[in-house]
């Protein structure tokens, strides 16, 4: 499979003024209109209407949801069905004083971090600082008819979305954050606040079901521990880098069902290794049948666990998350992937 890349070029908007809850809209406002997403203006906020390249909708919502007793300010992100009939989690992110975010966004996709901060902010009241979620690329097996023959159980994709974040609004009404060791900010798989919905299957989780809970599909060694021993050797290069392969996603669509694969991150790459976070790096593509034409794409580090990693193979050990910031030149560039 290859790796999902969509239509529309990413966008990448930093220095985003995190001190109030309209400055922060404002500012994912801003870099949103970049991406030609629909929009609607609703009550403290936006409402998004996005597509992927495949056809595949959704909504975000993008709303002030004050400040919850004893907490802090803070927005919420919630992705819902194109109708708005199934809504999954409100992620919260907290809006303060020196607080600095930066949003990397595409046709179907977002990611809103708070910059220079992963699992840095050990204080519960600060930690909702992110959120990470869209349309996933997804196979389409109407389109594979030998697919389909070997899998006559296999379902038409008609619905798919997810979200990883680390600030939740609870079912009673109140506000939480998660452990700072689990999301895609700073670790491969969710225990805590994500969603996924699935052909109108709608799954949300906040409590550590592994074989539930959306995840990144990972490389690691087939005798790999994730327990507390010391953590064994990375899958990587002779000279030590890492590889770069697809993030796929898995989750289940049902409460205590067992994961399974999902779809694809549009425009974005994982390294099988740990990387520090927010780094950048390039790579050339180049079209096979005009050798002339080639994009430089620039690509930044979303995920990265500011802890020890010597035991346990937690947080990002297995493997950091890159995300595709800036295509040079633009323009039309076919290539081998699907970023």
């Amino acid at each position: 499979m290859p790796i999902a890349y969509s239509e529309n070029y990413p966008t990448f908007w930093y220095g985003i003024d995190g001190s109030s809850a309209a400055t922060l809209i404002a500012g994912i406002h801003k870099a949103l209109l970049f991406t030609g997403w629909a929009y609607t203006a609703i009550s403290g906020g936006w409402r998004y209407d996005i597509q992927s390249p495949q056809g595949l909708t959704c909504r975000v919502l993008i709303t002030d949801a004050g400040t919850p007793p004893g907490g802090k300010g803070r927005i919420h992100v919630q992705f819902q069905s194109s109708d708005g009939v199934r809504s999954g989690i409100k992620h919260g992110i907290i809006y303060a004083a020196n607080r600095v975010y930066e949003l990397t966004a595409s046709q179907c996709q977002l990611a809103l971090s708070m910059t220079g901060y992963s699992s840095d902010l050990f204080t519960d009241s600060d930690v909702a600082s992110w959120v990470i979620g869209g349309i996933p690329f997804c196979s389409e097996y109407s389109d594979l008819p030998l697919c389909a023959e070997q899998n006559p159980d296999a379902e038409e994709v008609t619905e798919a979305w997810w979200a990883s974040g680390s600030g939740v609004s609870l079912p009673s009404g109140g506000e939480a954050s998660i452990s700072l060791e689990n999301g895609f900010r700073n670790h491969w798989r969710n225990r805590w606040a994500w969603d996924g919905c699935f052909n109108g299957k709608k799954v949300w989780q906040q409590g550590p079901d592994d074989a539930t809970s959306l995840r990144l599909a990972t490389l690691a060694p087939a005798d790999a521990s994730y327990g507390y021993g010391t953590s064994l050797q990375q899958v990587r290069w002779f000279d030590g880098t890492g590889l770069y392969y697809e993030p796929l996603l898995i989750w289940s669509d049902r409460a205590g069902g067992r994961g399974r694969l999902m779809g694809q991150m549009w425009d974005a790459v994982r390294c099988s290794i740990d990387r520090p976070l927010e780094d950048q790096i390039q790579t050339e593509e180049v079209d096979p049948d005009a050798p002339a034409k080639y994009a430089s794409l620039t690509w930044r580090n979303f995920a990265h666990y500011q802890g020890s990693m010597a035991t346990g193979n937690k947080g990002t050990y297995w493997g950091s998350l890159y995300l595709l910031r800036y295509v040079e030149p633009h323009g039309d560039l076919e290539s081998n992937y699907v970023y």
